[in-house]
């Protein structure tokens, strides 16, 4: 429809959400049936990051074949999405604010807000810049790129928190 590849890539973020959610619910319900707390959310985490990783690299992929094939991005249409998309994750950010908890799942969830408010941003000056440019074919592949990266930095964060505990653990 808009032809931008950093549209798709903030809709595929979005479509993470349910993974996730799900993975999170089936820990829980297995927490409850009493199996290793460890290994669940060693589980959780190594499949929810996978998938995050999987879809930044395609994306990163797709981009750099969009530096040399460019297409026509749709501005008007990116700009509405990536409004709308910013004016939810400032409600969802400020809604699940909380300054009485301070647990690290809370805390991974505001940063998870935070990217997603900054790809929302990302998106915004994307079409802002493409129509000041005149279809400037380059920009939206560069925003891609910085969705992608900032889709990345939580796996990657919570992976290595993982492998390193992991590391600990061996070592008592």
């Amino acid at each position: 429809m808009t032809h931008s590849l950093a549209l798709i890539s903030d809709a595929l973020h979005v479509i993470f959400h349910l993974p996730v959610i799900v993975v999170a619910i089936v820990v829980a319900y297995l927490l409850r049936k009493n199996y290793n707390q460890h290994k669940l959310e060693s589980w959780g985490t190594g499949i929810i990051a996978t998938m995050i990783l999987g879809t930044s690299v395609w994306i990163i992929v797709a981009a750099c074949y969009r530096f040399s094939n460019a297409y026509i991005v749709q501005t008007a249409t990116m700009l509405v999405v990536a409004i709308i998309g910013l004016i939810g994750n400032f409600v969802q950010l400020k809604i699940l604010k909380d300054k009485d908890n301070h647990s690290t799942t809370h805390s991974l969830i505001n940063w998870h807000f935070l990217f997603d408010l900054i790809s929302s941003v990302v998106l915004i000056m994307a079409a802002v810049i493409i129509q000041f440019f005149h279809g400037s074919p380059i920009i939206d592949p560069i925003a891609s790129i910085i969705i992608a990266i900032c889709m990345a930095l939580l796996p990657i964060q919570s992976l290595w928190n993982l492998i390193f505990k992991k590391e600990i653990t061996h070592h008592h």
